[in-house]
């Protein structure tokens, strides 16, 4: 499943960032990009929370606390195994985003490889097939 998302953004990016001849298509791609950044911010807020306190939450309704870590310590302390509880469900919660992450580096990277394309004489990058009038 976080494959086929990051192909699909992969994709949409592609797309938003193509350099298309027509101004409206460019502004559309422009909009397609904005878009879709704010909604992965949406996204990635809703997914993280604020802060720790989501793990701190999910850690004092715990059903399996973490007790022990044998053989170093054969049982904790109620302070030390809320903070272990704590700490192994802010992990699940950086797992979850990490899709969200690897996709806003797709969307940052793309401009700096569309620069690498070659430039034409007029500035707009080759497109095959190109028309000229006499």
């Amino acid at each position: 499943m976080t494959f086929l998302f990051l192909l699909f953004i992969l994709v949409v990016t592609l797309l938003a960032d193509w350099p298309w001849r027509s101004r409206v298509a460019r502004g559309a791609g422009a909009t397609l990009r904005v878009l879709l950044t704010l909604v992965l911010a949406f996204l990635l807020y809703w997914e993280a929370g604020i802060g720790i306190d989501r793990a701190w939450r999910r850690a004092l309704v715990a059903t399996d606390p973490v007790t022990s870590a044998p053989p170093a310590f054969p049982s904790f302390t109620p302070y030390q195994s809320g903070v272990t509880t704590m700490r192994r469900e802010a992990g699940a919660d950086i797992e979850s985003i990490g899709p969200l992450v690897w996709a806003f580096v797709i969307i940052g990277v793309m401009p700096v490889l569309r620069l690498l394309l070659p430039r034409s004489a007029d500035g707009q990058p080759p497109v095959g097939g190109r028309l000229t009038s006499a």
